[in-house]
């Protein structure tokens, strides 16, 4: 099954050339990211990164960050173009998964569509900055995620849980029938195309980093806020960025980043409740394994070898266990 994967991305030069080398050692046949706006470097060495890599599509469009729109595009071309398997992700993403294994159990299951959860990893309260590298200190993760039914202003408003204590919705991986026209919704949460059959997976999971710094919550409400308003699914999607505008207008963002960091004793501070977390370098040994091959790639600086550096580097799923709760969504949402 030809796959290929998808991202679109701005302003994320420490991760996004790490997680879209990552899906090309998967074995995706193409990977395919759109810039949408970078000022960071992130396009540069996105762009040095595709001279050196077979496979690796980078183009730029800095108009509006119509998400889904861009990503069915993109999405389509790509099935026309004859790939079978598409596989989203965002700049801070990294797929835990074997490509023919994902096969396997569309064929196991006749389902052509893979929802499989997210893990969200935690990043050390001293990393204030998202410098390259800084992901090193992502080793952590909830044990158990809370009902995500639960409402946001309950679980974020008033302080009781934790922003990266909460379920996050399923990621999907798809391979329509020959001819179909797929509609991805924003997020990659959900794909939409004639003749879908869903199959709910935990043994696949997206890898997630959400905050890699304390500089990502403003960052979050100056750069994403106003981009990502226009195209929100409803008027409450965009819920935690307008909390955490408001914790950043009212000099509370530290405490914001507290209660979403681990502390010296892998402790989180939510509002002056210490809650534990638990040790997981699944991502940090996805994104090691695709910065030693990137070294490797600059250090040789000859495409014809990239294919036996793919094969040296190759990624591998990790045997994790999803934390407790997350199976609350239901297929397709």
């Amino acid at each position: 099954m030809r796959a290929a994967a998808i991202a679109i991305v701005r302003n994320a030069v420490d991760i996004a050339p790490l997680t879209a080398l990552h899906h090309w050692l998967l074995g995706c046949e193409r990977v395919w990211v759109i810039d949408n706006g970078s000022t960071d470097g992130t396009y540069e060495e996105l762009l040095q990164l595709q001279s050196r890599v077979a496979g690796l599509r980078i183009d730029r469009d800095d108009g509006p960050f119509d998400q889904a729109r861009m990503t069915s595009d993109m999405a389509n071309a790509l099935l026309n173009e004859g790939f079978q398997l598409i596989v989203p992700f965002d700049a801070d993403e990294c797929w835990n998964l074997s490509l023919p294994a994902v096969a396997r159990s569309m064929r196991k299951r006749n389902a052509n569509v893979i929802c499989a959860p997210v893990v969200n990893y935690i990043q050390s309260r001293a990393v204030l900055q998202a410098a390259p590298g800084a992901w090193r200190h992502a080793t952590r993760r909830v044990e158990r995620a809370y009902n995500p039914d639960m409402h946001a202003a309950n679980v974020i408003g008033n302080g009781r849980v934790a922003f990266l204590e909460r379920a996050f919705p399923r990621k999907v991986l798809f391979a329509p029938p020959p001819g179909a026209r797929v509609a991805v919704v924003k997020g990659n949460h959900r794909v939409d195309f004639e003749g879908a059959s869903i199959a709910n997976r935990r043994t696949f999971a997206c890898l997630h980093l959400p905050l890699r710094a304390a500089s990502e919550l403003e960052k979050r409400v100056n750069d994403y806020r106003g981009r990502h308003k226009p195209f929100r699914l409803t008027p409450s999607a965009g819920w935690r960025l307008e909390y955490w505008a408001e914790m950043l207008a009212s000099g509370n963002i530290g405490r914001e980043w507290a209660a979403n960091s681990y502390d010296s004793d892998g402790m989180l501070d939510v509002f002056g409740v210490r809650r534990p977390t638990i040790s997981d370098i699944s991502l940090v040994r996805h994104l090691t394994r695709a910065e030693r091959c990137r070294k490797a790639l600059g250090v040789l600086n000859a495409p014809a070898l990239a294919a036996k550096l793919r094969w040296l580097f190759k990624a591998r799923p990790a045997a994790l266990k999803v934390p407790k709760n997350i199976d609350d969504f239901p297929a397709g949402t």
